[in-house]
């Protein structure tokens, strides 16, 4: 947000104001219209006199530093003064106020606004999902129909079937709640592997990439499967989109120990282009740089206790291992 504003008439009366200027005062535009300016926020003056007043009288713009106190604290700014000159005269000024930039308040409603605006693309999105997502249940109602002795197809509808229901749940969640829930239970992590490599086999061979699933005598955890689920396949197709020409997707699973606790890790490996040393920093500090998607992965594994590791592939690729905890403590992580 780069400053709240007001409109105020001859005699000084707001008229009409920002939505950014009803969060700073604390109140709605019905509440301080046709009320002098003077009387919401201190005046605005230069050498003793109404900077307003005086925009207004000679039809010149004014700049004038403030101070004054809002429901979020002090306010630091200064207020831009521009007369609203049409062919019968000036008929009132609009007044700008530009936060200082150390200016907390003003941060504040930032905040708010920019919280405000993914909120309601996050309600947007959730709503719109809806309509796709039964035209992808009746399609496989037509396919499973169509073709009812085909195990494999049949198999790959069971799972696209679930994974839609668990996209109809989490939308049913975002537009009750605002945002997804966790559902924890005790899940056979082999099984939830075991259904990630049936899901992802067309997509790999397809693309020429020779597969290897290694795991056995993994423990159950207790995780939220969808969850987990996405945040391993995030890091699947990641590997995937690494290797357009070909290459080698493993896929491991075994038990660690670290710092007295241990986990059930998941390790992806390709032979892709890889992140170079400089990266493997960036990405350390901040997820976000190297993609949206092991960003989420990352923040799904904390939410449960768990972490992520990346490092390079020798002799070229990439290895990211995600830690799950067998052993779950609320609001733990690494």
């Amino acid at each position: 947000m780069e400053g709240a504003s007001f409109i105020v008439s001859p005699e000084l009366k707001i008229t009409s104001c920002s939505a950014a200027f009803e969060r700073l005062v604390g109140k709605s535009l019905a509440e301080i219209k046709n009320k002098r300016y003077s009387s919401v926020i201190p005046p605005l003056n230069e050498k003793r006199s109404d900077a307003v007043e005086m925009a207004i009288k000679k039809g010149i713009s004014k700049e004038v530093r403030c101070r004054f106190s809002c429901i979020y604290g002090a306010v630091s700014a200064t207020a831009f003064v521009k007369p609203l000159i049409k062919a019968n005269g000036v008929e009132g000024a609009v007044v700008i106020l530009k936060p200082e930039p150390s200016c907390t308040p003003f941060t504040k409603i930032s905040e708010l606004e920019a919280l405000k605006e993914r909120t309601e693309a996050t309600f947007r999105i959730a709503h719109n999902l809806r309509n796709p997502l039964n035209a992808i249940m009746g399609a496989l109602s037509y396919i499973k129909d169509t073709y009812p002795e085909d195990k494999r197809i049949s198999d790959f509808i069971t799972i696209i079937e679930e994974e839609v229901a668990y996209l109809n749940n989490m939308i049913s969640e975002i537009l009750l709640k605002g945002a997804p829930a966790f559902h924890h239970q005790r899940e056979d992590i082999e099984t939830l592997l075991k259904r990630i490599e049936t899901l992802t086999s067309l997509q790999t061979e397809s693309k020429g990439i020779k597969t290897e699933f290694e795991y056995t005598d993994l423990q159950e955890v207790e995780i939220d499967p969808f969850q987990t689920e996405q945040a391993i396949l995030n890091v699947i197709n990641n590997s995937i989109e690494a290797m357009p020409e070909g290459g080698t997707l493993q896929v491991r699973g075994y038990i660690r120990e670290v710092q007295d606790r241990r986990f059930v890790v998941i390790e992806v490996s390709d032979t892709g282009k890889g992140f170079g040393y400089k990266d493997m920093g960036e990405y350390a500090s901040n997820c976000r740089n190297r993609g949206f998607g092991l960003y989420i992965t990352n923040e799904i594994l904390k939410l449960q206790g768990g972490f992520s590791e990346i490092r390079p592939n020798d002799p070229k690729g990439t290895i990211v291992s995600l830690y799950i905890p067998i052993s779950r403590d609320a609001g733990s992580g690494r």
